[in-house]
């Protein structure tokens, strides 16, 4: 994982938090997240002047995963509230969704990546010291300053 050339856009939901402050407004987290995902990769991509991009999902469930294309082809089409739609559709975007048997080398990282992000939000959460070897690799691979614990809260 250290030497690996990758490079992380992670993004966390503290749904329980998300789920108090957003109770009339109630959008799927997952789709909170891809947003969020999307406007730190339309950065990544505008910076390296990529103009195509294959966003590869796991496949979850025919519901899950048209509710996911659903929210993604509306990101594409009207932007976000930090993007204008003319900088997502500068972008060629395909999502494909392919299943977890097919062991794609970037779900393997994204796999052994989560647990860390995962464990080192939670500490974050709860006010503890972090001091994981796992999450300090990953860091390492992040392609943003901090982890942005979603909503609001930053580490």
């Amino acid at each position: 994982m250290r030497d690996s050339p990758y490079r992380l856009v992670p993004v966390a939901i503290d749904k329980i938090q998300y789920l108090a402050r957003s109770a009339n407004l109630l959008r799927n987290p997952y789709a909170v997240a891809l947003e969020h995902a999307l406007e730190r990769l339309i950065t990544i991509l505008e910076g390296r002047h990529q103009r195509r991009v294959v966003v590869i999902a796991e496949r979850r469930g025919k519901r899950e995963d048209a509710d996911l294309q659903e929210s993604f082809q509306r990101l594409v089409s009207l932007g976000t509230s930090a993007v204008r739609p003319e900088r997502v559709q500068a972008i060629t975007w395909t999502l494909t969704f392919v299943p977890k048997q097919m062991n794609c080398i970037g779900h393997q990282i994204a796999d052994l990546a989560a647990a860390p992000i995962g464990s080192h939000v939670l500490n974050v959460l709860r006010n503890r010291q972090t001091n994981d070897r796992a999450y300090d690799i990953i860091r390492n691979k992040m392609d943003i300053p901090t982890l942005e614990i979603l909503p609001g809260k930053e580490t």
